[in-house]
């Protein structure tokens, strides 16, 4: 039986002391690729990789959660923790030059791409005080019962709707992602989805107190499960992750953990305010 923990963090901490409010720093990334990929798309991940890495090269600010994900046997539980998943750069790159190197590798039989940039990286902003939200469910707990659950198509949903109350400070635009640890050995490549805004509720601008979906929105949100999930009747932790931006900020519909994070930390800190959010779901008889 597998388990999956959140562990509240309720505290700011740094994973690397840094004293430089800036630095100059030279360095290179190689992604490898096949036939479904152009050298020019495997030039711009390499770019992109590296962008990342110099970023960091500052440090990390932790504010955010841990995932422990535990599986259990008759003798002994074993425990993996994937700390801190939504780390965001403290560096934010001033201006950079870069040398882009093509070419394919005989020992791997594979082609690559290697960029090698040069980077200005300065100590982005603290975060807006003034730019903040709470967020409240109207269930934390969803409980799915034989006699509780409605078929649509090939899934299960429990016959009570999700809500999500947003109260801002301020004016914002929101995000909301949904996810669901499938107990990999890397959450990082596991996929988080957008849930709002989506194709029948496009407008994610609010500056007062809102509940989703609303009367504008008349869309339900249910949650889903598959017939196996209910047959073996394995308890779920799931997650939502709302993310706040000051100005309009183009989202895909569909990431892995990694590339979300990666997107994030490109927006500045001073305009950007996320929370996480659990949902636990039991399978009942």
């Amino acid at each position: 039986m597998q388990k999956i923990l959140f562990l509240n963090l309720f505290f700011l901490s740094f994973v690397n002391v840094f004293l430089a409010e800036s630095k100059v720093i030279t360095l290179s990334e190689i992604f490898y690729y096949g036939k479904n990929l152009s050298e020019n798309q495997a030039c711009e991940i390499a770019l992109k990789n590296a962008k990342n890495k110099a970023a960091s090269s500052l440090g990390e600010f932790i504010t955010s959660e841990s995932i422990l994900q535990c599986k259990e046997s008759q003798s002994s539980e074993s425990c993996k923790q994937f700390s801190n998943i939504w780390t965001e750069s403290i560096g934010v790159i001033k201006d950079f030059s870069s040398k882009r190197e093509a070419s394919y590798d005989e020992t791997l039989g594979k082609y690559y791409c290697k960029q090698t940039i040069t980077a200005n990286v300065i100590k982005s902003e603290k975060p807006d005080p003034n730019f903040d939200f709470s967020v409240l469910l109207n269930k934390k707990v969803f409980e799915i019962n034989n006699n509780n659950k409605t078929k649509i198509g090939d899934f299960y949903s429990s016959t009570e709707n999700l809500e999500i109350e947003i109260s801002p400070l301020s004016e914002m635009f929101v995000n909301i992602f949904y996810y669901s640890p499938s107990g990999s050995t890397n959450i990082y490549n596991e996929k988080i989805t957008r849930l709002f805004p989506n194709p029948l509720c496009e407008n994610n601008y609010i500056k007062n107190k809102i509940t989703i979906p609303n009367t504008i929105c008349e869309q339900r949100f249910k949650l889903q499960y598959s017939e196996k999930d209910i047959l073996e009747k394995n308890n779920k932790q799931e997650f939502l992750l709302l993310i706040a931006t000051k100005d309009r900020i183009k989202f895909r519909n569909e990431y892995s953990i990694k590339s979300l994070k990666a997107k994030i930390n490109e927006i500045n800190r001073f305009d950007i305010r996320k929370k996480d959010v659990m949902i636990n779901v039991y399978f009942n008889e």
